[in-house]
């Protein structure tokens, strides 16, 4: 055998020994195979995290469900057609001034009876702000009165007649009243009797509410502004509204708690020109014109709850309506000055 190639092989024979059996492998393939056996751990991740965001997605699905419900409890969510409301008033009148012209100049009664048209037709929004206010202030006079008695009754009863409250029963008496009779001659009695006669009051109120008119709840005073800008909730002015409003304020006020008429005042002065405007055509067929009318009833709603017209028309003025017109500013004071007036000698 050659000796070189002898010398060869046995160099070659350690280096063969010591030579790894597995040989280095490169960066780029570590990093390749890492993220291979790192993939179904990333993917087990990724599905986790996606049943995480559909939970998540669910439970905001079901918030908005909830809000939106909670919203819908006004039964439309539209608003009023400003601009075609407008053309049918312009279209109304030029139908009426193209007749009116047509038979003016006849005589007879025929001729009479169309002038009298025409001068109902000019002067219905003053009989319309007559006929409110009479019957705001008739109401305001009769929410006093129940509120009185209902907060007299828990202290005592009139023996003349229980329909009386204290003020009324000792009328014109000096140095005591002895038609004016206390529940008990003991104070925890009596005590026991005021608190009852309170969650009874209370009680009635909210069941009423309730059961016949939810819309009744609170002042009121947040959506008859939005209903004034052109917003639609049926039912929130309406007649119903209206009479348990009218029934329900004077006993929660009557049971002591703290709460005052005046937001309600407003609400109640609202339904009042809501319901009468519609016994008329030019506001039943307009609902702009309609919104005015709202807008001079809350100024004569806050003028019977304080006794100030000149204070319900700012209000008015500034808190109701963006838009304000110089012939709403003197029906509105209109309305209040008759709902004052009305109030007052109602109490006299």
């Amino acid at each position: 055998m050659n000796p070189r190639h002898r010398s060869s092989s046995s160099s070659a024979g350690p280096r063969s020994q010591n030579r790894p059996s597995n040989p280095p492998i490169p960066s780029n393939l570590q990093a390749r195979r890492a993220s291979s056996y790192s993939l179904p751990t990333h993917d087990h991740a990724q599905t986790a995290g996606g049943a995480a965001t559909s939970t998540g997605v669910d439970v905001r699905q079901t918030a908005i469900t909830e809000e939106i419900s909670e919203i819908k409890r006004y039964e439309d969510f539209t608003t009023i057609d400003w601009v075609q409301d407008a053309v049918q008033e312009q279209a109304r009148r030029r139908i009426w001034r193209t007749e009116g012209a047509r038979f003016w100049d006849q005589e007879g009664a025929y001729g009479w009876r169309r002038k009298l048209d025409e001068a109902y037709d000019a002067g219905q929004a003053w009989l319309v702000m007559t006929i409110v206010g009479v019957a705001i202030g008739l109401n305001a006079g009769f929410l006093n009165i129940v509120t009185e008695w209902l907060a007299d009754v828990k202290l005592g009863y009139c023996t003349t007649g229980f329909y009386l409250n204290e003020a009324f029963c000792c009328w014109g008496a000096d140095g005591g009243c002895p038609e004016w009779k206390r529940w008990s001659t003991f104070s925890l009695i009596n005590y026991f009797v005021y608190f009852m006669f309170a969650i009874l009051f209370a009680f009635c109120s909210a069941k009423l509410v309730n059961a016949f008119a939810p819309y009744a709840a609170g002042s009121g005073i947040s959506e008859i502004k939005v209903i004034i800008a052109g917003f639609i909730m049926k039912g929130f002015l309406g007649a119903r509204t209206l009479v348990i409003k009218s029934l329900a304020l004077p006993l929660s006020i009557g049971s002591g708690l703290a709460i005052g008429k005046e937001g309600p005042s407003v609400h109640f002065a609202v339904c009042t020109g809501n319901v009468i405007s519609r016994w008329f055509g030019k506001y039943k067929r307009n609902a702009a014109k309609t919104r005015e009318i709202l807008t001079v009833t809350s100024a004569a709603g806050v003028a019977v709850a304080f006794g100030s017209p000149i204070g319900g028309v700012l209000f008015s003025l500034e808190e109701m309506a963006s838009y304000f017109p110089l012939k709403t500013l003197w029906r509105s004071y209109f309305c209040a000055l008759v709902a004052t007036g009305v109030l007052a000698v109602r109490h006299t």
